[in-house]
């Protein structure tokens, strides 16, 4: 008769043994999959994100994000409607900020919308 650990190792000798994955592998295949899948258009919008962070008053920019931008027009998306009216008192200020940080992509007006951020 076998004893109890020959019996627990012949019960656990069919499994396979794992395979070990490499973090690097992940990311690498990461980065090939967003370069083939984020539209040439969405990478340019990169620089107008980093602008609006740089613009927003400190406290307002949790509150609000990037939508789109279409045709020179900025959508923000908003929390609340005091919000909205603050940013409404902003705009002027806010475009012309954009326009500064962004050279090339010209911002003509901002519009603001209530939604979840």
């Amino acid at each position: 008769m076998k004893s109890d650990d020959e019996l627990l190792k012949s019960a656990t000798c069919w499994r396979r043994p794992r395979k070990k994955y490499i973090g690097a592998e992940l990311s690498g295949l990461l980065a090939q999959y967003v370069n083939r899948r984020v539209k040439p258009q969405q990478r340019s919008s990169s620089p107008i994100v980093e602008a609006w962070l740089q613009v927003v008053p400190e406290g307002m920019g949790q509150d609000c994000k990037i939508e789109k931008v279409d045709r020179g027009v900025l959508t923000v998306k908003v929390n609340s409607p005091a919000y909205i009216y603050q940013f409404q008192m902003l705009k002027k200020e806010l475009i012309t900020e954009m326009q500064k940080y962004c050279g090339r992509i010209k911002i003509k007006d901002i519009k603001f919308v209530l939604g979840r951020c």
